[in-house]
């Protein structure tokens, strides 16, 4: 699979720490779980699956992606990254300006709790469980961004983060299938190969008798 950018939902929330710092917090992936159904398929991950992306990309906090509502980022120590045995966690310390006031309004409001991550995968398998076909994420390949959403990413609704188009669950499927599919014939081909030189050697025996 070609590394194109994906994103899931999660639940985001607001606080308000001792020194009156308004602070927005949030796990942006929870390991060892399986999720919910994202269109045919679900999906776990991986503990430690994020391991130095965490630090070495240059990861932003948005407002539905979009790169002009900026609300943290984590090289400038606005964001924080934090992965540990039970997933990854999130705390952005967003700035005094209109948009970001806003949204923190809104968000004790409880008008906007949810929150999506942009990612791309490096390495991943497939399996069935309970009857389900399960991706199992085990590594990262990069981290793009945590935004706080007005509406969570939908199965099969088209995107783009900074530019790049957005792979949805359903077109990762999809593919999978495909692949799977593609496998399978070739399976089928090389067994039906197998027989015919297994009976024209049994023939050629007969003969020779």
């Amino acid at each position: 699979m070609k590394r194109i950018i994906e994103e899931r939902t999660f639940a985001a929330k607001f606080s308000v720490d001792s020194d009156g710092k308004q602070k927005i917090k949030g796990t942006a992936s929870v390991f060892n779980v399986l999720s919910q159904d994202l269109g045919g398929f679900k999906e776990i991950i991986d503990p430690w699956a994020f391991g130095p992306i965490v630090n070495t990309n240059d990861v932003f906090a948005l407002i539905n992606h979009d790169p002009n509502l900026v609300l943290g980022r984590n090289i400038s120590k606005t964001l924080s990254l934090e992965e540990n045995e039970n997933g990854l966690d999130f705390v952005v310390d967003p700035p005094d300006t209109s948009f970001a006031n806003d949204l923190l309004v809104s968000m004790a409001r409880g008008d906007m709790d949810k929150c999506s991550f942009a990612f791309v995968v490096d390495t991943a398998t497939w399996e069935v469980i309970d009857g389900w076909d399960v991706r199992r994420i085990k590594k990262f390949a990069e981290l793009w961004d945590v935004s706080i959403v007005t509406y969570p990413a939908f199965y099969q609704t088209s995107a783009q983060v900074f530019g790049r188009d957005i792979l949805t669950p359903k077109e990762v499927y999809a593919e999978y299938r495909s692949i799977n599919l593609q496998r399978k014939q070739e399976q089928l081909s090389v067994g039906i190969n197998i027989r015919k030189n297994k009976l024209a050697i049994y023939e050629r025996l007969i003969v020779n008798k």
